[in-house]
């Protein structure tokens, strides 16, 4: 070994660049048996929920002899941003788990892999219909010749807003918001720090069941903000109603604040999702209801934004063929039962709805009704400018009882040129 160590120093300049070259593809020969028989999935579960999706991998790679996937955990925080740079480097997964909101973005910069065209009508029947329109984007620069748009992802479960009430005040949950109001109002006692209705009402998120129940819309159809409509200012007045004219909620509402006045039973309805349920004390007697339909706009149903958690494919994938199979996989009824089950997951897929244990599972049923009366987040790139606008105005519409109409205005035009200049 020494004898080739000093021959190789000993050659000239070219040659020593050659062998080197040839070593590093000698390598990386030796390292793609392996890599070729593995599919990299990318994801961000923990507990319960990375249980269930190791047990449904291992199951795969039992059927597979000579083929892998391999799993690798991802922090939260980081995710999004470590799929971003590490794709186009080729150093990203196969697959990933992620919510549909960030496809636009990535569909845009050609990161993710389209897979309509590996999708027949019955497969897509299989699918809550809702979650699958989640996963369409149409971009005018990258779907000329597909006018539906392309899906980019495979859903898996789904999460959306209903509403929780305390059977110590109530035991039938109210239909309507003229009922929700009379209630919220009978049982609400300041003094004692008692709430009738307790949600983070100046955010959009929270706010969109009343935003869409009163008819308002984020984008039109040809994607331009249209926030500043009538029904978005009126949803605002009736927030601001059941704060200000009600008063059955507290102040600077937050979500540690909800968790700990429901716990405490005093906080008759709460606003939530289905991660809520993990925070409610053990013990407490409470029901889930589908949010109750809006009076003050013709009994239109309440409609919060849906979002969806599916599996999506890199554009930069060596094996799309073995990937989207075991996509296909993990959209099975098997697996997501696994999901459901083990992982407490909201599956996506119909046809674990008439499985006799999930049938009795009423928390499900009120989210999956819930999800046929939503509106799927936006996955333009351009969502991202929302958020904050809307928050400040909500703000200052239901706290400082400004003009809403006024305030939209403003909002839309610093949306539109925060848009035009790339800003936020």
């Amino acid at each position: 070994m020494r004898n080739w160590v000093g021959h190789f120093f000993n050659l000239p300049s070219s040659w020593k660049l050659v062998l080197l070259t040839c070593w590093v593809l000698v390598l990386s020969f030796c390292q793609s048996p392996e890599d070729e028989k593995r599919i990299v999935l990318w994801h961000s579960y923990r507990g319960e929920e990375r249980a269930a999706l190791e047990e449904i991998v291992a199951k795969y790679n039992e059927s597979d002899p000579l083929l892998k996937v391999k799993l690798l955990y991802i922090p939260t925080d980081a995710f999004a941003d470590k799929l971003t740079n590490s794709i186009p480097r080729g150093k990203g997964p196969d697959i990933f788990i992620f919510a549909h909101d960030r496809i636009g973005d990535w569909a845009q910069k050609l990161l993710i892999e389209p897979l309509e065209f590996l999708m027949t009508d019955e497969f897509r029947d299989r699918f809550l219909e809702a979650t699958l329109q989640s996963f369409i984007y149409r971009d005018e620069g990258l779907s000329r010749f597909v006018f539906e748009g392309s899906i980019y992802g495979l859903p898996l479960n789904f999460k959306v807003l209903a509403l929780y009430y305390n059977r110590k005040f109530v035991l039938n949950p109210p239909k309507t918001t003229d009922e929700l109001r009379e209630l919220a109002r009978r049982f609400t006692d300041r003094k004692k720090g008692v709430y009738g209705l307790v949600y983070p009402n100046d955010k959009l998120y929270f706010h969109s069941p009343w935003y869409f129940g009163f008819g308002a819309e984020i984008f039109d159809e040809s994607g331009n903000v249209v926030l500043n409509s009538e029904g978005a200012a009126r949803s605002m007045l009736f927030a601001k109603k059941l704060y200000q004219e009600d008063k059955i909620m507290p102040d600077e509402i937050t979500s540690t604040l909800v968790t700990a006045l429901f716990n405490d039973n005093r906080a008759v309805f709460v606003i939530n999702g289905p991660w809520f349920k993990a925070e409610i004390r053990e013990g407490l007697d409470y029901g889930i209801a589908v949010l109750p339909k809006i009076s003050e706009n013709k009994l239109s149903p309440a409609r919060p934004f849906l979002t969806v958690e599916g599996v999506i494919m890199s554009a930069y994938s060596k094996k799309k063929k073995e990937a989207f199979a075991f996509m296909r996989y993990l959209t099975t009824k098997q697996s997501q039962l696994i999901l459901a089950r083990r992982g407490g997951q909201i599956p996506s897929l119909k046809e674990v709805y008439t499985e006799s244990d999930i049938k009795n599972r009423n928390d499900l049923y009120v989210f999956k009704e819930q999800q046929t009366h939503s509106v799927p987040m936006p996955n333009r790139p351009d969502m991202k400018k929302i958020w904050t606008p809307m928050d400040n105005a909500l703000s200052r519409v239901i706290y400082a009882g400004e003009n809403p109409h006024t305030i939209l205005q403003k909002v839309n035009k610093e949306v539109e040129e925060a848009i035009r200049e790339g800003m936020y």
